[in-house]
């Protein structure tokens, strides 16, 4: 077999082609994982957002189960468990 110096144009193209996929797949994934970073930072600011809300109205209205469908206020029942602080 001849030693060769070069790939053919055909071999060049298809490596090319491939890592050209490659690196285009990566920079979309990049995207993605921005994307998500980005997500999930305005979940946990919506988390923080509704806590804060809660606790503003447990000081207005106390311990009760509010319908979040109609805004009816329900007292909270016991669940008949045993407090366990010790």
């Amino acid at each position: 077999m001849a030693e060769a110096t070069k790939v053919t144009k055909s071999e060049l193209e298809e490596l090319q082609l491939d890592i050209r996929y490659i690196n285009d797949w990566q920079m979309k994934i990049g995207s993605l994982e921005v994307q998500k970073t980005d997500l999930l930072a305005n979940i946990i600011g919506s988390q923080k957002r509704l806590k804060d809300v809660q606790d503003k109205l447990r000081k207005k209205y106390g311990d009760v189960i509010i319908n979040i469908h109609d805004g009816t206020l329900k007292p909270r029942e016991d669940d008949g468990e045993v407090d366990k602080k010790d």
